[in-house]
């Protein structure tokens, strides 16, 4: 009987020691086919000339790499915290039972980010990837659709030897469009219908003389966060900033129709994603054959004032920090 991708399940495990698998999950995702985890092996080739026209007389197995993962899901808020944690490497926890508690992710001042094993179901093999870290985050809110999240992952390693687990999956419901507020300037504005946030680690991973194909050492380059957004031209004061070259606040606040698990009547999962300071560098105002809208691209800007270029808060049911 072939195995049916549909049948298959990821998970992964923050890790406690660098490249040391994690087992098993503590998160199951269930992520949106087709996935790109999986590592690439490239062959040495010796290709130095012997007076014959075959181009390739030697070949040995090269260096392996496990970089590229991508994955993508439905934002949920009680399975959002473990990718925040991976993105940014600091959750501050305040709150307590029975009012949910406050995940507050901001970026570690460190190259090396917290790693995580992955764990795949793909039928006839278990695989698992270990040393991960992420290396671009996207969390995308559109009209009529849930909110998604994609993420991109660099690894150290890869073997097919995982064994069977049971997956088990958030009953919480997904944020979707109508939850989310789009806030520029601390003022809710209603004309968005797509905004896409890019946290960006830039990681890397570099082989070394260390007796295996796979890389060695891994770290992240630098933070950096880009915002999308589609705007209904009904207000320009957006756009006028971009002609002047000023700045701007951005907020994406998500509150979820349902209560947190065991709270207090009233109290709603939330996600905020706080960017103090920004500039557009792009903002296409075409001429369009249907209603005018313009695309904007916005970078975020470290402060001191803010100490910080983004940062994100998780209101849910976890007690323990991620």
């Amino acid at each position: 009987m072939p195995y049916v991708g549909q049948l298959m399940a990821a998970g992964l495990a923050k890790e406690s020691s660098l490249g040391v698998l994690q087992t098993p999950p503590t998160e199951f995702l269930p992520i949106y086919p087709p996935d790109s985890l999986m590592p690439t092996i490239t062959l040495l080739e010796s290709t130095a000339i012997r007076a014959l026209p075959d181009k390739i007389y030697k070949a040995m197995q090269g260096p392996g790499e496990v970089k590229g993962m991508k994955t993508k899901w439905e934002a949920e808020p009680e399975n959002i915290g473990n990718l925040l944690m991976a993105c940014f490497g600091t959750d501050t926890l305040t709150g307590s039972a029975p009012n949910g508690y406050q995940h507050k992710f901001t970026r570690a001042v460190v190259a090396q980010l917290p790693t995580y094993s992955w764990w795949i179901d793909k039928g006839a093999k278990k695989l698992q990837f270990l040393g991960c870290m992420l290396s671009k985050l996207d969390i995308t809110a559109k009209a009529k659709e849930f909110v998604l999240v994609e993420s991109e992952w660099v690894g150290l390693s890869y073997d097919d030897t995982g064994t069977t687990q049971t997956p088990v999956y958030s009953a919480v419901e997904p944020w979707k469009f109508d939850m989310v507020d789009v806030k520029i300037d601390a003022g809710s504005i209603a004309n968005y219908d797509n905004v896409k946030i890019t946290f960006d680690n830039m990681v890397k991973a570099d082989h070394a003389l260390s007796g295996s194909i796979y890389p060695a050492k891994i770290y992240s380059e630098g933070f950096e966060v880009t915002v999308t957004m589609d705007l209904f031209v009904e207000d320009s004061t957006e756009y006028a900033k971009f002609l002047a070259g000023n700045v701007t606040a951005l907020q994406f606040i998500m509150t979820h129709s349902d209560d947190i698990t065991g709270a207090t009547a009233g109290t709603k999962y939330k996600l905020t994603i706080d960017i103090p300071t920004a500039k557009y560098s792009v903002a296409s105002y075409p001429l369009p054959t249907g209603v005018i809208k313009i695309n904007f691209t916005a970078r975020g800007i470290y402060t001191v004032a803010s100490t910080k270029t983004a940062s994100v808060e998780l209101l849910n049911s976890v007690s323990a920090a991620y």
